[in-house]
């Protein structure tokens, strides 16, 4: 089913927003919503880039999301800073972030709503 990718939409009631990341389904795609250790609202992809497990079942370490599978950890911008066991990080470990999101008032109190990002394009291939 398409949905429309350039609106916005509600994930959740401000006060639901806590440090215990919580999931949310936005236009078919699972979104982890959590708040920093300042209090800011964070909105990455709800699966890991190693394994696709939902990183709402990992733990936040300080400001970041870490994988509860393989322990993969992840900034707020989606982007892997740390995994276990190996120096090098891979650089396609990345997850899609909704950083455009926006407190909102509502009739009974305020929500956070985030503007999904347009899913990515591939250019057709050339053959010939």
């Amino acid at each position: 089913m398409p949905f429309i990718r350039d609106a916005w939409y509600v994930v959740a009631w401000s006060e639901e927003i806590t440090r215990t990341p919580l999931q949310r389904w936005v236009c078919g795609e699972p979104i982890a919503l959590y708040r920093t250790e300042d209090g800011r609202p964070v909105a990455p992809a709800d699966r890991c880039a190693h394994r696709a497990y939902p990183l709402c079942a990992g733990r936040l370490v300080g400001d970041n999301i870490q994988c509860g599978y393989h322990g993969f950890e992840y900034d707020c911008g989606g982007v892997c800073v740390r995994v276990p066991g190996q120096p090098r990080i891979p650089p396609r470990a990345v997850v899609r972030s909704h950083p455009r999101g926006r407190a909102v008032p509502l009739g009974c109190g305020s929500g956070w709503a985030i503007r999904p990002r347009p899913p990515i394009r591939r250019c057709p291939t050339r053959t010939g």
